[in-house]
């Protein structure tokens, strides 16, 4: 087909010579229009769809940043490639490249002078190490507008930095953050020139397909760009179906562990309630009465973060303490293994807090372990007073023993309450920053003990909602709570 420029499609529009040279002018030209339009109107899609994929990934690179520089120790010095620190570092950027990013993107350590120190590939690819970033600069975005700065000066230990570097045939998206007053810096990377280019692809192709359709009829214009929309929006209605499918089938798994009935026993009252952050969470509990009728195991979880990584983990421990009350009744004893097994199973830098203990019903006394779980408060009827109860030990999953610690045992009155809750309660967050605090669980615990557990956790959730201003949750919220009903008479072992 000869091009708009040539001497003979200029000389049919210039001169039509008969009704069907007129009519074909006329198509031509608004073909020519319609084309300049869609063509247009399409630019400013592509242009659009990058800047979409751009603003995820950089939120991406910012939230994995901030993680990962989390899992990182506090102090570091020079560390020596190859050395056991080195080796430390090593895993958590190989662990945390597969778990939480796309394929072709990487999360590395850059020393001060430039150069790779951890990649998830250096192991099998030694020469990276002579792979400098000195003197590459961090640019705005895809559009080339904004500012640029030297990638080695970008960001502070407090707020990463995204931007966009240009690599040899593609563009990566960069989260960069410096780590302590070491000198080294964390870089994330997300290479999406090839998403960003298959977003134009599929514009051009509808395009072309709705230019064509155009020249019949005016109307085509607005049937292609619909139909454009329909494309993306289609794409994106399809993958977050199958996520939600995904997420739907893990939570359902996930509260099949939770009790579905709490148990009764004369003189004593229980409560329970873990409400996951997103679909998934990281936090577990469970209240399980003995065969005997005797005893009442009791247990609660959280995992470090929230999802279904987390979700797993604590479904996993909850099922190994389930099963282990069944032989046991000593909490520590059992706290011991899955100790055990936690620091064999959970990648470095993850860990759950737990809190076990066992009630005898009888004696009114509960055998306890805290495991960096806090709170830990039990109210006393008698002087209207709540105490707050010390951890007794590490986190599992950090140290492959756990210290020697006391052991301890909680006795309750009649009337007196114990509650135990997840770091979620105390750490969500009010309109302006500020925690709802264990202060504020103290104040609703004193207040709503003389109406039983159930009351009690109904107005601490309803108290942190009213504090955040119904927010969406930032973690997990978990509470048991037992209560030695006042005037219950004691039982008889």
């Amino acid at each position: 087909m000869p091009g708009v420029g040539s001497p003979r499609m200029l000389d049919v529009l210039a001169r039509p010579k008969s009704r069907r040279a007129l009519l074909a002018s006329a198509l031509l030209l608004q073909a020519i229009v319609l084309g300049v339009g869609w063509f247009a109107t399409f630019r400013i899609v592509q242009r659009s769809f990058a800047g979409v994929v751009e603003d995820i990934v950089q939120e991406q690179n910012v939230d994995i940043a901030r993680r990962v520089a989390d899992l990182l120790p506090e102090t570091m010095g020079d560390v020596e490639f190859g050395s056991e620190e080195w080796e430390r570092l090593q895993r958590i950027i190989e662990g945390e490249s597969l778990q939480a990013l796309p394929a072709g993107g990487f999360i590395c350590l850059v020393e001060p002078d430039g150069r790779l120190l951890c990649h998830p590939e250096i192991r099998d690819n030694p020469g990276l190490r002579n792979f400098s970033f000195d003197g590459m600069e961090l640019s705005a975005g895809l559009t080339g507008s904004g500012s640029s700065m030297p990638l080695l000066d970008a960001g502070s230990m407090d707020a990463p930095t995204t931007g966009t570097i240009d690599f040899p045939g593609d563009t990566h998206f960069v989260g960069t953050q410096p780590i302590n007053n070491d000198g080294l810096r964390l870089l994330v990377h997300q290479p999406v020139g090839a998403v960003v280019d298959a977003g134009r692809s599929s514009t051009r192709w509808v395009l072309a397909f709705a230019g064509v359709a155009a020249v019949g009829v005016l109307a085509i214009s607005g049937l292609g760009l619909n139909a454009l929309m329909r494309r993306y929006e289609g794409a994106q209605e399809r993958l977050n179906r199958q996520m939600r499918d995904n997420l739907r089938i893990a939570q359902r798994i996930q509260q099949a562990t939770l009790p579905d009935t709490l148990p009764t026993m004369d003189g004593y009252s229980f409560a329970g309630v873990s409400l996951p952050a997103e679909e998934t969470g990281g936090d577990t509990f469970d209240l399980a009465r003995s065969d005997d009728g005797t005893h009442v195991a009791l247990t609660i979880a959280d995992a470090t973060g929230h999802g279904i990584g987390p979700a797993l983990a604590v479904s996993q421990l909850q099922a190994m303490a389930k099963l282990a009350w069944q032989h046991e009744r000593d909490p520590h004893r059992i706290i011991t293994v899955l100790n055990e097994h936690m620091h064999a199973s959970l990648p470095d830098g993850r860990f759950v807090t737990a809190w076990l203990g066992v009630l005898d019903a009888a004696r009114g006394v509960i055998r306890m372990v805290s495991a960096g779980q806090d709170p830990q408060l039990v109210y006393r009827a008698e002087t209207g007073q709540v105490e707050r109860l010390s951890t007794d030990t590490l986190p599992l999953g950090i140290m492959a023993e756990l210290p020697e610690y006391e052991h301890r045992t909680v006795m309750l009155q009649k009337g007196d309450i114990l509650l135990v809750a997840t770091d979620g309660i105390a750490e969500a967050a009010g309109p302006t920053g500020e925690q709802f605090g264990v202060e504020r669980v103290i104040e609703s615990l004193r207040r709503l003990a003389e109406q039983g557990p159930q009351a009690v956790i109904d107005g601490v959730l309803e108290s942190v909602r009213t504090f955040s201003e119904d927010a969406a949750p930032d973690d997990d919220r978990t509470l048991i709570v037992v209560q030695r009903r006042p005037g219950a008479a004691p039982m008889r072992g």
